[in-house]
């Protein structure tokens, strides 16, 4: 199910711990026979699959942050792969003049002085 920011802003905020009191307020539900719009099994029933979706998001989670971290590995790597030739071609474009047209692109891109972005860790949403 698909929700926008927006339907996500509507929706009726349960409390973290809201589980422990909807199985007893299920279990009252039972005990005295009150019929309401929802049945005490169907109750328990949302409550179970919300456990189990949570516990799949926290998975989720920390998979995508293993995932994220290789990257940053493979990116590092490569980065530091790209300035060592790219250092090799600054010391080979006396001899060869040719390669000033084919790399200008990366002396304009080095020209400029760059900050690293700080890591950003997967977001829930």
């Amino acid at each position: 199910m698909e929700l926008s920011t927006a339907d996500l802003k509507h929706l009726a905020k349960a409390p973290g711990d809201y589980q422990d009191i909807a199985r007893k307020f299920a279990d009252a539900l039972e005990a005295t026979k009150f019929r309401g719009s929802v049945s005490p099994q169907k109750l328990r029933t949302m409550v179970a699959r919300g456990q189990r979706l949570a516990q799949r998001a926290a998975a989720a989670q920390i998979k995508a942050l293993a995932a994220d971290r290789s990257r940053m590995v493979q990116d590092s790597q490569a980065w530091k792969s790209m300035l060592s030739n790219w250092r090799l071609v600054v010391a080979a474009m006396p001899d060869r003049p040719e390669l000033e047209a084919s790399f200008a692109f990366m002396q304009d891109y080095m020209s400029v002085n760059r900050s690293t972005p700080p890591p950003q860790a997967p977001t829930a949403q």
